[in-house]
């Protein structure tokens, strides 16, 4: 173990870490050595300078829960606390202000399976991205999101006043030039209620409408800005609980701004450009980034915002 030194590599990867607070080894492999999706190997070079990071405290590893069938699954690897101190003397942070504990690694296997299908959004965004000259910009977790979440007031279906704090999965920003399009992303398990008759349930329906509440309040523009460019991107377990959420959404008056698609579909190769969506209001399969629309989004003036 002695004589081991901190990369500029190490130090990108303890930063994806801490940023995503969950990613697995094919993951790590993909983003950081270029290693090509559902590849059956991991590289020798990035599983050991993993076990090195792992070793000197750096990240901590997790087993994936499996069963007899599957075989083992890839490490799942968080911030171990030498890595937290790292990134909190890096960004003159406490580690409270990070939002790291020791026990942050023992995690439920819900849980587990939730934040990982978070991450693959992001390493599948980050990789594409690039191939379209399009920017990937201010990802934010719910973790961040959820210290500071705005709370929305709306009515639900009974027309009830209501009140919840709205806290997405995820933000994120597509930029192509000075063009700047606001993203929310929602990770569905198929754990949430979708409708429900008992008030203040926590349903997918009352998301909706807290959404479209937030929207049009005024606290989104302030917060993200771009009023006009806000899609709310639900990836779903298939394809029929995608339709199943898209037709809740535009029974709530979700309208175009709700896009879904099965979280399997949205590959690198796909999730941009790929017919994967389905909007509400809309019977069509589409891409999230169309030709025409990256076409017109450059020629628009930039005093203009884009809503695609």
């Amino acid at each position: 173990m002695g004589g081991f030194h901190l990369t500029a590599r190490d130090g990108q990867i303890i930063t994806a870490v801490g940023d995503h607070d969950l990613l697995s080894t094919t993951q790590l492999a993909r983003l950081f050595w270029g290693e090509r999706p559902g590849s059956a190997e991991v590289s020798s070079r990035c599983r050991l300078r993993l076990r090195l990071l792992t070793a000197h405290g750096y990240l901590q590893r997790i087993e994936q829960p499996v069963l007899r069938s599957e075989g083992r699954r890839p490490w799942l690897y968080t911030l171990g606390p030498v890595g937290a101190d790292f990134l909190c003397q890096l960004r003159e942070i406490s580690r409270q202000e990070l939002g790291w504990s020791a026990t942050r690694a023992r995690r439920s296997a819900l849980f587990l399976e939730h934040q990982l299908a978070l991450s693959e959004t992001y390493v599948s965004l980050a990789l594409a991205t690039p191939t379209v000259g399009v920017d990937l910009a201010d990802w934010i977790d719910d973790r961040q999101l959820r210290r500071d979440a705005d709370t929305v007031t709306f009515k639900d279906a009974a027309g009830v006043t209501q009140q919840m704090a709205l806290v997405p999965d995820a933000f994120f920003q597509l930029r192509m030039g000075k063009r700047v399009l606001n993203h929310f992303v929602e990770i569905d398990r198929s754990t949430v209620t979708l409708l429900s008759g008992k008030p203040n349930t926590r349903t997918w329906q009352r998301k909706v409408r807290a959404y479209m509440a937030y929207y049009r309040s005024g606290d989104y523009a302030r917060r993200f800005g771009h009023t006009r460019s806000l899609r709310v991107l639900t990836l779903a377990d298939t394809p029929a609980r995608a339709l199943s959420m898209k037709a809740v959404a535009e029974a709530a008056g979700g309208g175009g701004r709700f896009w879904f698609a099965s979280a399997r579909d949205a590959t690198v190769e796909q999730i941009l450009t790929a017919s994967i969506w389905c909007k509400a209001g809309s019977g069509e399969r589409l891409a999230l980034l169309s030709q025409e629309a990256l076409a017109a989004a450059v020629r628009a003036p930039e005093s203009d915002e884009v809503d695609i």
